[in-house]
């Protein structure tokens, strides 16, 4: 899938995901986290400069789906981030789903 692609199906997901409660798009500033979903400051999804678009999940879960391959561990500065999922080009993973559930995990408690 090509950047303008996955540009616009981000923007397309983000648009229906910025209707959550306390949900917001980047924070304001350039550079990281410009093109980041967040709830309350905290990113929940996002699509990278490199194109990866990337969710916060469990450990667990995102260790499972590393281990079936539709993804693989986001990594930042040399660094694997166990509760972060790069998706996979080829994986057939949803990817609003996949937003809603790390929104869900990332925002406070009611």
């Amino acid at each position: 899938m090509s950047r303008k692609s996955k540009d616009s199906k981000f923007a397309s997901i983000a648009n229906e995901i910025l209707n959550l409660p306390d949900t917001q798009l980047g924070h304001g500033k350039k550079g990281f986290g410009q093109n980041a979903l967040n709830v309350h400051g905290k990113i929940f999804a996002m699509l990278t400069p490199a194109s990866e678009y990337v969710v916060k999940l469990p450990k667990k879960r995102v260790a499972g789906l590393v281990a079936s391959g539709d993804g693989k561990f986001f990594e930042m500065a040399n660094r694997q981030m166990k509760e972060w999922l790069a998706l996979s080009e080829d994986s057939q993973m949803d990817w609003k789903q996949l937003a809603i559930e790390a929104y869900e995990l990332t925002r406070p408690n009611a």
